[in-house]
């Protein structure tokens, strides 16, 4: 990878595809992003020789902090969007982002089992 470190903070928190149909719980990020879409640039383009798509969505920069379960219904998901649409992040958290790891994701019964199947160090950036 052709990225040096860089940081980020936590900025928000919302639901994918909709606060009404929340599926997808998730906190924002702001930051060096620049750096973090250059890195996706980069991965997605190692990735396509390999036999896999470019994403159709645009990137939206941000961390997974929960999944509904398929059961979920239409009024839980409502209600999840309203008690997100309540909740203000205010963090002064520096994310320090100096490695990328590819993971494997086992969707179980139980739960997702994640493992680390291979990680790179980014470069230090040029004083």
């Amino acid at each position: 990878m052709n990225t040096s470190r860089f940081q980020l903070q936590l900025k928000g928190v919302g639901a994918f595809p909709s606060l009404r149909r929340a599926q997808v719980i998730w906190v924002g990020l702001e930051g060096e992003l620049e750096k973090l879409q250059n890195l996706q640039n980069q991965l997605e383009s190692s990735l396509v020789p390999l036999g896999f798509p470019r994403e159709s969505r645009g990137f939206t920069p941000h961390l997974t902090l929960a999944r509904l379960r398929e059961t979920a219904t239409p009024q839980q998901r409502q209600f999840m969007g309203e008690m997100i649409a309540k909740t203000e992040i205010e963090s002064k958290l520096v994310i320090k982002v100096d490695s990328l790891s590819l993971m494997r994701s086992q969707l179980m019964r139980t739960g997702a089992i994640y493992s680390c199947l291979h990680s790179v160090d980014l470069k230090e950036a040029c004083q």
